[in-house]
């Protein structure tokens, strides 16, 4: 594949459209400079963005390939068949990875005490509100299981500050409500509020 080639028919097909690059960029939650960089033949958009740029500049995904209108090739085809193949076999398994992290976590979450709990109680919460920035940089799995993960991790540590308040009632350890009250109260609205905020970002990013 002739990297040039295909970036002065991306160039093209963009400016018969009268799409800026930023316009461009924008329709496929990208940058600018990664638009850049695909007409300047110094880079190739990822499999999972050819079928929305071929659509986005009424061109097929073989012509994109090939970096020509007008022009089918099988192997092309083929060739994008098997790399999208491969891309979802890989988001699957960066899923399964993702899905084991936060199973691990949760469990050393409701599991353990002291050093180790407030280690995991910490990563729970860079990944309540980091997996969607992380999503927003780099796509490398996919958009739902970024955002179950993100809850999932909110969650559990809501979960964890209802637990301790419940222990302190049952204890009847009253003195030690009021500061655990206070202090979840003001944990669990903070994270909640910064989930929702940009998980509904990025779903209405994506939805553009």
């Amino acid at each position: 594949m002739d990297m040039e080639k295909c970036g002065a028919f991306i160039r093209s097909c963009r400016m018969k459209r009268d799409l800026s690059q930023q316009e461009l960029a924008r329709e496929l939650h990208v940058t600018r400079e990664a638009v850049s960089k695909w007409e300047n033949g110094r880079g190739f958009p990822e499999v999972s963005l050819l079928q929305p740029l071929a659509g986005v500049l009424g061109v097929t995904v073989s012509e994109l390939l090939l970096g020509e209108a007008g022009r089918e090739n099988d192997d092309a085809l083929d060739a994008w068949l098997y790399l999208t193949k491969t891309e979802q076999q890989r988001q699957r398994k960066n899923s399964l990875w993702l899905v084991l992290t936060v199973s691990v976590l949760t469990a050393l979450h409701f599991g353990c005490e002291g050093g180790i709990r407030l280690a995991a109680d910490l990563l729970l919460g860079l990944g309540a509100v980091g997996m969607p920035l992380l999503f927003a940089l780099c796509a490398k799995v996919p958009l739902g299981s970024i955002v179950t993960a993100s809850f999932i991790c909110c969650f559990t540590l809501v979960l964890g500050e209802l637990m301790q308040i419940r222990g302190r009632v049952l204890t009847q350890d009253w003195a030690g409500l009021a500061d655990t009250i206070g202090v979840s109260f003001a944990l669990c609205a903070a994270l909640s509020f910064a989930t929702l905020f940009i998980n509904a970002l990025l779903l209405g990013g994506r939805k553009r």
